[in-house]
């Protein structure tokens, strides 16, 4: 079978690897790899992500073409699988045709910045909101710009219509033909310089 790196053909030719094992989970057929898929995002306490899930698992079983879409990696995490990581992205695919990546984050505010206690005067409660907002901005400028990684973010406004947002991600999921040439940094970035 012919596949695009980092589609799900991809994935059902190759499996995936399990971290620190030579071992790897194999699927032999796509609904094999959808069930997996979800039983991945299902470990998520997050409705948003849950149902993000769903639109994808249904668009694949719709396409015409399911060996071609993206992986739509769910829970992409960055320098280590530890619980307590340092940042993760919801979901992130990889364009096969120009290996460009693009991350989609559900940042709402109850995860993202709520406030903690009670009694706190104006000038308090200011100072946590920025020290929170502070860290997502050097989250962002610490992996996302570093990995390259147009992230598209979602916050509660936007969450109320999720089929916006999935139609965004689905949108981004369209890979279209393979460009004539590669930019010399996009293959320097993929294969090293020569």
């Amino acid at each position: 079978m012919k596949f695009k790196y980092w589609s799900i053909g991809h994935a059902l030719a190759t499996g995936f690897c399990i971290p620190d094992k030579n071992e790897k989970y194999t699927f032999t057929q796509l609904s094999d790899f959808l069930n997996f898929y979800m039983a991945l995002v299902k470990q998520t306490k997050s409705p948003y992500q849950i149902y993000l899930a769903e639109q994808y698992i249904d668009y694949v079983k719709s396409h015409p073409n399911p060996h071609d879409i993206p992986v739509l990696i769910p829970e992409m995490r960055f320098e280590g699988k530890e619980k307590k990581h340092i940042y993760r992205l919801d979901f992130m695919a990889v364009n096969a045709s120009t290996m460009e990546k693009i991350g989609f984050e559900i940042s709402p505010w109850s995860t993202h910045g709520k406030l903690q206690g009670k009694s706190k005067t104006l000038i308090q409660l200011n100072t946590e909101a920025q020290a929170n907002f502070q860290k997502e901005i050097e989250k962002n400028n610490r992996y996302l710009k570093r990995y390259k990684i147009p992230t598209f973010h979602y916050s509660d406004k936007d969450l109320l219509d999720l089929e916006l947002v999935w139609s965004e991600i689905k949108e981004n999921l369209e890979t279209g033909k393979p460009p004539e040439q590669l930019e010399l940094a996009l293959y320097n970035e993929i294969f090293g310089e020569f």
